[in-house]
């Protein structure tokens, strides 16, 4: 398993707690905003930071995508 599919998986799971929602949730949130793609791209600058530096960037990178 590489680094970057740990870290997807940690990013999944701590949606899961944060919002309440069940996997399939956070997946169709996921794929709705290609934050896989996001995460695994900015993986190295991501993991270093804590939980709510994640939901921060993928929050403002979720209101780019919907300002398009």
């Amino acid at each position: 398993m590489t680094k970057e599919l740990r870290y997807l998986i940690f990013a999944i799971e701590e949606h899961k707690k944060a919002y309440n929602l069940s996997g399939k949730e956070v997946y169709e949130v996921f794929t709705k905003y290609d934050f896989f793609s996001y995460i695994v791209e900015l993986y190295e600058l991501l993991h270093i930071q804590g939980q709510q530096y994640l939901f921060n960037e993928l929050e403002k990178y979720r209101v780019g995508q919907t300002a398009r």
